[in-house]
């Protein structure tokens, strides 16, 4: 038989920290806008209950501090999770243990909406922030090193559809894990992005032509 479930209640409006035991837990959160921990989360036995959030994963953004540690952000709440250190093989091959299968939501919701951020000035280097839903970054050519931060790998998108290019004229660089550099041949010449992880993890051999927009 399955271990007995320990359901623990975040419903005090407070910053609460939150521990898990030996049995399979479920950690029900509500959103009372204050930040909240959860210590001794097992991979795989564990869960976090966010149903009267109205949400899904796609809503969430997740950043790895480390393998044993991860924050979720998720419109004005932050929940910091701390893992129990599982086996060896039980570690996923890209090091993160923090996923989908990790959340308990309601069913059936729709995807949250894309949020589109445009280039707003020709002459001028900007700097374009992601949220914590699904991002697309729409650039124009100006020469300039333009800049994307929390840009979340597979789930934003980098619109480059006004250059008349494909994802061959795309040159990607790793600057150090988590900042890579973008650079797009164009007729009137390069143009660059620079994207910050916020997990500090991801290199160019991580993009592929799905990521991009033409």
């Amino acid at each position: 038989m399955p271990p007995p479930i320990r359901r623990v209640y975040d419903d005090r409006a407070t910053s609460d920290i939150l521990y898990g035991s030996s049995n399979s837990d479920r950690f029900i959160l509500v959103r009372d806008q204050k930040p909240d921990e959860i210590r001794w989360f097992r991979d795989g036995e564990d869960f976090i209950k966010l149903w009267s959030w109205d949400i899904n994963f796609s809503s969430l953004l997740v950043a790895r501090v480390s393998l044993l540690e991860y924050q979720v952000f998720v419109r004005d709440e932050v929940i910091t999770v701390k893992f129990v250190r599982p086996p060896a093989s039980q570690i996923p091959d890209d090091g993160v243990l923090l996923d989908a299968d990790d959340f308990i939501f309601k069913k059936n919701l729709p995807e949250p909406p894309v949020q589109v951020h445009l280039e707003q000035s020709s002459t001028d280097k900007e700097i374009l922030t992601g949220t914590t839903l699904p991002d697309v970054f729409v650039f124009t050519f100006d020469g300039k090193v333009d800049v994307i931060r929390l840009y979340e790998l597979h789930k934003d998108q980098i619109d480059l559809s006004g250059y008349a290019t494909s994802f061959d004229d795309v040159s990607i660089t790793t600057n150090k894990k988590g900042t890579v550099a973008i650079r797009i041949d164009t007729e009137l010449g390069p143009d660059f992005v620079r994207v910050h992880d916020p997990s500090n993890r991801f290199t160019a051999d991580d993009f592929t032509a799905d990521d991009f927009i033409f």
